[in-house]
């Protein structure tokens, strides 16, 4: 029984990394989304707040809203979260080091 509940404490293999660079990529494209969410679901982040970054990101791509920082930072706002997942700065840092020629299916991979 104690082996069990060790088990289950193990932390899930994850790249927090890779799901910035994600997320950032869909920030840089919003075209990007489509691969995202071919390849995995919110349930495959590992990091809450980038979980909720995603939410939001989708709903407003569904409303037909371009997605960039002011639109991502207004609706994580109204939802209560944007201090929640690291402010304003945080969802900036997300395009820092966005490769240029971003293999973004690469990177959801390593998500998923």
């Amino acid at each position: 029984m104690e082996l069990d509940l060790l088990f289950l404490k193990k932390t899930p293999p994850h790249s927090i990394e890779a799901e910035k660079t994600v997320l950032g990529g869909v920030l840089v494209n919003n075209k990007n989304l489509n691969v995202v969410l071919s390849i995995i679901s919110l349930e495959d982040f590992y990091k809450e707040a980038n979980r909720k970054i995603l939410e939001k990101i989708t709903l407003l791509v569904d409303k037909g809203v371009p997605v960039d920082l002011l639109s991502l930072s207004e609706e994580l706002q109204k939802a209560g979260y944007l201090e929640e997942v690291g402010g304003a700065s945080y969802l900036s840092s997300l395009m820092d080091g966005v490769p240029k020629s971003l293999n973004i299916e690469y990177h959801t991979q390593i998500i998923k």
